[in-house]
């Protein structure tokens, strides 16, 4: 079996050296939360760094690692730490990668919106204004899982987030654009009273109002007048 090297530093973090593909030690670490740095060839603990050896975790390790044939040196130094600027910089470094990581995500995310979106309105042209699903019809089912395709890759396109427009072309936001005030209609110089929700009279008409009825009394209809009034006698 091979001779692994377990260490810990304050500066470094807890690591394992040594391992080699198909040595058995894979299963043992995973187990133990260690994480594999493919490219830099070693084991470590994650969040490690900065801080104290545990040394319950350490010894479990050699143990499980010993215990399956391996040879195992244990070193602990929880004297060398690093410095604040190497600190502050590699916080840096992991802010930068995590925002371009995100960036990712979220363009991803738009141009899977948009496809969906664009899919689903593809499958609406072929669909004629009005047509319903004929229930009697041979076509039926294949038209009612047609529709259901539709619906989901709208409801996925809307669902999922789409990246802001930006550029000469994008829209502008209501924010920076001033909502116009509407013209106010001209007064009624006929009567005062006006009638609620009349459009606006167009150009080069007189406004339609309402003349005034005598001693301010509504206006009154043929099947509100009383007999008298129209002359009819009754028996």
């Amino acid at each position: 079996m091979a001779e692994l090297l377990l260490t810990h530093t304050r500066a470094e973090g807890t690591r394992l050296t040594g391992t080699a593909p198909g040595d058995g030690a894979a299963p043992v670490l995973h187990a133990l939360s260690f994480r594999l740095a493919r490219r830099r060839g070693f084991w470590f603990v994650p969040r490690s760094r900065g801080t104290c050896a545990d040394e319950r975790l350490l010894a479990r390790t050699a143990e499980a690692l010993r215990a399956d044939g391996h040879t195992v040196t244990v070193t602990v130094d929880d004297d060398q730490r690093r410095s604040f600027a190497a600190a502050e910089a590699d916080r840096t470094q992991a802010a930068a990668r995590r925002a371009e990581r995100y960036t990712r995500y979220r363009d991803s995310a738009a141009a899977s919106s948009q496809d969906h979106l664009a899919q689903a309105r593809r499958m609406l042209k072929s669909i004629p204004p009005g047509q319903p699903i004929l229930i009697d019809h041979y076509s039926a089912n294949r038209e009612i899982r047609f529709r259901e395709r539709m619906r989901r890759h709208f409801e996925t396109g809307h669902r999922t987030p789409s990246a802001p427009a930006s550029g000469p072309g994008a829209p502008s936001s209501p924010a920076t654009t001033p909502p116009t005030a509407p013209t106010p209609a001209p007064p009624c110089a006929a009567s005062s009273v006006s009638r609620p929700n009349s459009a606006a009279p167009s150009a080069g008409r007189a406004p339609r109002c309402r003349a005034p009825q005598p001693g301010g009394s509504p206006p009154r209809h043929w099947w509100t007048r009383s007999p008298s009034s129209t002359g009819a006698t009754t028996t």
